[in-house]
């Protein structure tokens, strides 16, 4: 998101961002590999171990989605670090 992010610039002045059609290819790519390899596809762009809490919760119908992506606790509170962090606390 270069709008919000300046270091993000860089990417499209140097136009190396593949186009959407290219993006999608890529996905069904990595997408078809991970399921062969045995991946639960969890939902959107998040793929887990069958053994994984993510693929458990999924199973139960017990899977949870917040701003970050999925969980396996609603309402839990996340910190986190770094120059892109976004934290989250209830």
């Amino acid at each position: 998101m270069p709008w919000i992010k300046p270091a993000q610039k860089i990417f499209e002045r140097r136009g190396q961002m593949p186009p959407p059609e290219a993006k999608l290819e890529m996905f069904g790519r990595i997408r078809e590999r991970l399921l062969r390899e045995g991946y639960v596809d969890i939902g959107l762009d998040h793929f887990a171990r069958p053994d994984d809490e993510l693929a458990q919760a999924l199973r139960r119908g017990r899977l949870q989605r917040n701003f970050q992506g999925y969980s396996t606790r609603a309402g839990a509170s996340m910190y986190s670090f770094g120059i892109s962090a976004i934290s989250q606390t209830v």
